[in-house]
């Protein structure tokens, strides 16, 4: 019997102690969703057809707003989300959790609170502009891409314009990154239920 417990007591200790990790998607990963989502037709639905049909871009996903193409700024977002090409990495990654419990987000190193963040949920949902300070972390969030797109279309000056849709299809790529996090656990509640 205290043999039987003892391998048991090891056992458990292994998975404590050498346990297989549960990484969240990396920044290459979440560019390569990105550009298959937007290269590929799924579930019957092609970007690209989309594209030149119902937004009237000839070139559908090849059509170019600041040297880069739509796929490539959905792309970009993908990365961008995890890591803003002009601040600090993973800043914005904090808020990319999500408990389907409590609808909590990310509760710091150890639950300390330290670089804790909101709800990924919460944060593609605030209202526009609030983001980050001054929106200087860039601000993707729901309502501020569909701004985004609101003002490409309302533009008269093409440059603008260019620039807004850039913003617009590198904001779907961002938020797009959110929703592939949430398909990992170690995004979501299934690591957090160890807190509860």
């Amino acid at each position: 019997m205290k043999k039987i417990f003892l391998k048991i007591f090891i056992a458990l200790i292994s998975l404590f102690v050498y346990g297989t990790n549960s990484d969240a998607l990396n920044v290459m990963t979440h560019k390569a969703i990105n550009t298959y989502i937007s290269q590929n037709i799924l579930n019957g639905v092609s970007l690209d057809i989309y594209s030149k049909t119902q937004l009237g871009f000839g070139n559908g996903i090849k059509e170019e707003f600041n040297s880069l193409m739509i796929w490539e700024w959905l792309r970009d977002g993908g990365e961008y989300e995890d890591i803003p090409y002009w601040y600090t990495p993973y800043f914005r990654s904090v808020n990319h959790f999500h408990n389907p419990l409590n609808d909590q987000g990310y509760s710091g190193f150890w639950g300390t609170g330290i670089m804790s963040g909101i709800s990924s949920m919460q944060w593609a949902l605030l209202p526009q502009n609030t983001q980050s300070t001054l929106c200087l972390l860039g601000c993707y969030s729901w309502d501020d891409v569909r701004n985004y797109y609101y003002q490409a279309l309302k533009s008269m000056d093409k440059s603008t314009r260019e620039n807004y849709f850039a913003q617009t299809f590198r904001g779907v790529g961002q938020l797009m990154h959110l929703i592939e996090d949430a398909s990992v656990p170690s995004h979501g509640g299934v690591l957090k239920l160890v807190e509860i």
